[in-house]
């Protein structure tokens, strides 16, 4: 473990290395970590100082977020992880009300509110996720502007995205053809949509280029 002034990093020499409780390091606001890392219960939360968590390259499911890690990091504003964070516990990142974006590229599991309360985030990117399962109330509170989802887009709970009346959707142009496993149950995508009335609907092909615009329904 190596802190200069207000940056901690964690040099991690094992294949998962294992980041503990850190409660005596709150001044702190930048933290490095390493590129395979468990972040433990409550590890970080209430570091009112840190703006940045940054991943070293990592090779995509590296990354373990657990219950509460985040929580209440009210002035975290960049969380830079280049191949993406696999595991996202219960409450893993609420109350980070700074934060305005985060992909969640190779993500497999996202837990209940584990992003509750983050009322600046605005921007959610799911794709190239494997299957991931979005748990009860995992944005609860947050006001989505936009969300990429493509067709590794399943087992989503049922409340996931339910209290957004607007947002913009971005899909992949194959929904528009087969059924998709969505909401925990085989859906077509004319049932998708009449279940989000008042969402835009923007269809992508597979180098992530516009094909498609739907009218927003109300």
């Amino acid at each position: 473990i190596a802190e200069s002034g207000k940056r901690l990093e964690i040099n991690g020499n094992y294949y998962y290395e294992y980041v503990g409780n850190f409660q005596g390091c709150s001044g702190v606001k930048e933290l490095a970590l390493p590129k395979r890392a468990y972040i433990g219960i409550g590890a970080f939360s209430g570091f009112d100082g840190l703006k940045t968590i940054r991943f070293a390259k990592n090779d995509g499911n590296s990354i373990s977020i657990y219950e509460y890690a985040f929580m209440n990091c009210t002035s975290l504003e960049n969380i830079i992880c280049e191949n993406g964070i696999g595991f996202v516990g219960n409450y893993g990142f609420s109350g980070c009300t700074s934060l305005t974006s985060i992909t969640l590229t190779g993500a497999y599991s996202i837990g209940e509110g584990a992003f509750a309360g983050c009322t600046a985030l605005t921007s959610l990117d799911l794709r190239n996720n494997y299957g991931i399962i979005i748990e009860e109330d995992a944005f609860e509170g947050v006001n989505l502007q936009e969300v990429k989802f493509d067709s590794s887009a399943s087992g989503l709970n049922t409340s996931a995205f339910n209290h957004i009346s607007e947002m913009t959707a971005y899909y992949p142009v194959q929904w528009n053809e087969n059924p998709i496993y969505w909401w925990e149950e085989e859906l077509d995508f004319e049932e998708i949509k009449a279940t989000h009335p008042g969402w835009t609907w923007i269809a992508l092909d597979e180098n992530g280029d516009i094909v498609e615009i739907l009218d927003t329904i109300y």
